[in-house]
């Protein structure tokens, strides 16, 4: 994949070509992003778990 701003890609990238990557990226995104969910939520649980230890 070609960095944003880097050398302009010598076709110009058809719509059913765009598509085929956004499917290829869907996945890993939804992965991180579930990922950093989970994530947040143990980080938040422990903060209040130590909040109630603490009062």
């Amino acid at each position: 994949m070609e960095i944003l701003g880097h050398a302009p890609p010598t076709k110009p990238i058809g719509f059913g070509q765009r598509l085929k990557l956004a499917e290829a990226a869907l996945p890993s995104f939804l992965t991180v992003t579930i990922s950093l969910d989970i994530f947040i939520r143990k980080l938040f649980d422990n903060f209040v778990g130590a909040f109630m230890l603490l009062q």
